[in-house]
């Protein structure tokens, strides 16, 4: 069974320049009444008033607020992911225990600025989205099967063989990669306090190293 395509918020795309603009005013409204007035206030009523548009226009492109919280936290989301692409090429060349860090740290930041958006809307997000099925959307994976994060794993183990314990990069690359994405979707659902202890990533950053390290 094919996996299903993560959530698209909007009801078309707008192709015009006056309907982008129009996209961008209402995600504009969308976040200036979050940070504003509170979640609350935010109805699509409210959003196409501070927009200066009709509610019709609002509904052309949105079927109600949570398409509109969720095409900002996408927006988002699409922003950090180019982001880890680029530090892909970063990493490449760093020792075990750095890279590690590299990664985790950035992508815990990149959670937190998302919860201080708003923590209450981005879990209610991440439930009706699955970024994993968005990462492989915008980043396809190989055809013979590894997630992209598996291959930068087995691209990294292959250069820094002498570090590295298991005998199997394959293997290694698929364990490291779904225990890592599995610490930091749990901690983000379940306890994202941890994520402000900077001991909580010290332990991330063992834990993974402890497996490949030789």
């Amino acid at each position: 069974m094919s996996s299903p395509s993560p959530p698209d918020p909007r009801r078309r795309a707008p192709r015009q320049a006056r309907s982008r603009v129009l996209v961008e005013s209402l995600l504009e409204a969308t976040r200036r009444i979050l940070d504003e007035e509170g979640s609350e206030a935010l109805t699509t009523n409210r959003i196409a008033d501070v927009a200066g548009v009709s509610i019709g226009s609002l509904y052309q492109y949105f079927e109600d607020k949570e398409g509109l919280v969720d095409a900002i936290f996408l927006a988002e989301e699409e922003r950090n992911l180019e982001q880890r692409v680029r530090w892909a090429s970063e990493a490449l060349e760093l020792p075990l225990e750095e890279m590690f860090r590299f990664f985790i740290e950035r992508i815990v930041a990149q959670h937190r600025r998302l919860l201080a958006m708003h923590a209450g809307l981005y879990h209610e997000h991440r439930k009706r989205t699955d970024m994993r099925i968005l990462g492989d959307a915008r980043m396809p994976p190989h055809p013979s099967g590894p997630h992209v994060v598996e291959l930068f794993l087995q691209a990294w183990c292959q250069r820094h063989r002498e570090e590295v314990r298991p005998e199997n990069l394959e293997h290694a690359a698929f364990l490291v990669d779904r225990v890592g994405y599995a610490m930091i979707r749990e901690t983000v659902d379940e306890r994202p306090g941890y994520l402000e202890d900077p001991r909580f990533v010290d332990e991330m950053v063992e834990l993974l190293v402890a497996y490949l390290r030789k």
